[in-house]
């Protein structure tokens, strides 16, 4: 329960501390054998997206020095910013 209170108190800090080019939603919290999992999506305006990597990187690097904890980062595009990548617009 200890590293609960510490992953609650990062969350909260990094929370304030998001840029007002970075919109989150969530988290969303799920529980099971694997202990607690949360998965939150940060939509990063247009024209910050190397900026808004960074900081979301430096943030979650936060909860990895909270002992047993881990992370992903997985950068993703909407259907209509994919469409260029394949030769079409939308």
């Amino acid at each position: 329960m200890e590293k609960s209170v510490d992953v609650g108190q990062a969350f909260v800090k990094s929370v304030q501390a998001l840029p007002p080019y970075i919109k989150m939603i969530g988290p969303f919290i799920s529980f099971g054998g694997d202990g607690v999992k949360a998965c939150t999506i940060h939509d990063v305006e247009k024209g910050h997206e190397e900026e808004g990597f960074l900081f979301i990187s430096k943030m979650l690097v936060e909860f990895s020095n909270i002992g047993g904890q881990k992370f992903t980062l997985e950068p993703v595009l909407t259907g209509a910013d994919a469409l260029p990548l394949v030769g079409l617009s939308s």
